[in-house]
C-alpha cells in the first residue's frame, strides 16, 4: 500500500487533449488524479507500454475494430499494474501510428514482470515498453502544460 506521505486515487478524474505531431493529430488522456502521486517517494519509474497501429488510418490513427482490441489491451494491462496500487495509469496517447500507455510504478520489477506476462498472451497486437527513471514525472507534467480541449 501507498505510504502516508501520498494519496493514491481511489477515482480517476481525466481530461481529454488534441494536439498535432506534425501533420498528424494526437488524441491524449490525462489522468488529472494523478497529481497527486507527484513528489512520492514511491511512483518514480515511468513505464510506457507502446503498441503500433497494424492499420492505421491516412491520419495516423486506428480503425474501430483495432481500437477497441487497443482498449482491450489497455483495460486488462491497468487492471494487473493498478491492483495493490503498484502503478497508475496516468497517460494514454494516441496517433503517429501508435498507443502508448504512460503508468507511474513503485515496483519497477513487478511491473515488467506483468507486462511481459501480458506479452505472451496478446495475440492481436506488439507489446513494446520500457522502464525509466521519472521521479520528476516530467512526461506526465509535460502534459499538464496542455489546456484540456
Amino acid at each position: 500500500m501507498v505510504s502516508r506521505d501520498t494519496r493514491y486515487p481511489k477515482e480517476s478524474r481525466w481530461s481529454l487533449l488534441t494536439a498535432q505531431d506534425g501533420d498528424q493529430p494526437l488524441v491524449v488522456r490525462r489522468n488529472d488524479s494523478a497529481s497527486e502521486l507527484i513528489g512520492s517517494a514511491q511512483y518514480r519509474t515511468r513505464v510506457g507500454v507502446a503498441s503500433p497501429f497494424k492499420q492505421p488510418t491516412e491520419n495516423g490513427m486506428p480503425e474501430r475494430e483495432e481500437s477497441d482490441q487497443l482498449y482491450e489491451i489497455e483495460d486488462t494491462l491497468r487492471t494487473r499494474l493498478e491492483a495493490d496500487e503498484l502503478a497508475l495509469l496516468v497517460l494514454t496517447i494516441t496517433g503517429g501510428n501508435v498507443k502508448e500507455l504512460v503508468f507511474y510504478t513503485r515496483d519497477r520489477d513487478k511491473a515488467g514482470l506483468t507486462i511481459d506476462a501480458l506479452r505472451s498472451e496478446v495475440t492481436s497486437h506488439e507489446v513494446q515498453n520500457y522502464l525509466e527513471d521519472d521521479p520528476d514525472w516530467v512526461v506526465y507534467r509535460e502534459f499538464c502544460e496542455q489546456d484540456t480541449q
